[in-house]
């Protein structure tokens, strides 16, 4: 068995040899739900890859070394194949997670999916009864998504329950984490919600945590989830760029190729090109993981950028259009934090 501190040099070993370990798998665009704050909900639904496509680029995947993949939409339970996908990739050996609303899913999905070895159901519930309902638009969904949860707890499936974290279901907050706890899942809840670039579309930020709020969720938040709070955790926290196309990506319903699953701008297609020679050969993909050593200028001169964990360049791309240029938001949640509430 590999140790933890030889399977740690191993995996940057395996990044500098940009090898693509984790892929972010947007089956279809296709969404029950009109959840507000949806940074897909905006694409057009057009031709999507056919079964066949999908297939194939399992079998690529594979070749190129990817080892964990994430299936999400949309809802991927409205693929019309998804079951052949999953079993596909379950013959191939992925590790892999599913990411759902839960309100397509069945009892028959959840057993399905343990018998297909999959390795966490992710399902998002963003409040507590009709507080659910209502921020995503479904009368009865938070009902049917609560026994879902609990059936697949009790088959054994390692369930996380996700929640965006809003002014408006923030008092619910509490609730659902005593209710994963009872039951045995994950509570994931996150207010690291993300502006959309085009600013038409930034109605939904308007119901963003207060400062007094995210302060409260970062002195909850352990008990909540028994993990560090946002505002303690290490990752990504530095004066550089993240390592978006080194060792992830993502590829949506159509074959666009992205370099990781926040950004908005592909780097090349696979209904023509095989996805080797997108993620080895791509001008743009290159160009991009080049700029891994940068420093952010906008930053330098900034009294909170020791305390900074946002250094996503996706997250820069979807909030502002550049990769270089921070999101405002992301700068308030820093300063909230830091009890900067003015800045």
């Amino acid at each position: 068995m590999i140790q933890e501190k030889n399977l740690d040099t191993l995996l940057d070993r395996l990044e500098s040899l940009c090898v693509p370990i984790l892929g972010h798998i947007y089956l279809t665009d296709r969404c029950q739900f009109s959840c507000p704050h949806c940074y897909r909900a905006s694409k057009l639904i057009g031709d999507e890859l056919t079964l066949y496509d999908w297939l194939r680029l399992l079998e690529e995947f594979k070749t190129e070394g990817c080892m964990d993949l994430t299936f999400s939409g949309g809802e991927p339970l409205l693929h019309p194949d998804w079951r052949k996908i999953i079993m596909e990739a379950n013959k191939l050996k992925f590790s892999y997670e599913i990411m759902t609303n839960g309100f397509a899913m069945t009892e028959a999905d959840a057993e399905f999916l343990t018998q297909n070895n999959c390795r966490e159901l992710h399902i998002s519930m963003h409040g507590w009864g009709e507080t659910h309902d209502k921020f995503v638009g479904a009368a009865g969904s938070f009902t049917h998504c609560k026994l879902l949860a609990e059936y697949a707890v009790k088959l054994g499936l390692k369930t996380v329950i996700k929640m965006s974290l809003m002014h408006s279901n923030f008092h619910d907050a509490s609730l659902l984490a005593k209710w994963s706890r009872d039951i045995g899942t994950i509570f994931g809840p996150s207010y690291y919600i993300i502006p959309r670039f085009n600013s038409n579309e930034n109605e939904f930020l308007e119901d963003r945590l207060t400062p007094k709020e995210i302060r409260q969720c970062e002195h909850d938040y352990s008990e909540w989830t028994g993990r560090p709070s946002f505002s303690n955790c290490h990752d990504e926290n530095g004066p550089y760029f993240c390592n978006m196309g080194w060792n992830r990506f993502a590829i949506d319903a159509h074959g666009q190729i992205y370099p990781c699953s926040q950004v908005k701008e592909p780097v090349g297609e696979v209904k023509t090109k095989s996805f080797r020679e997108v993620w080895r050969y791509s001008e743009r993909m290159n160009e991009l993981r080049r700029r891994k050593n940068e420093k952010i200028d906008l930053c330098s001169n900034c009294e909170m950028e020791a305390s900074c964990k946002f250094r996503c360049m996706g997250l820069f791309h979807l909030s502002t259009g550049k990769y270089e240029e921070p999101s405002p938001l992301h700068c308030e949640i820093t300063a909230a934090w830091l009890g900067l509430d003015n800045f």
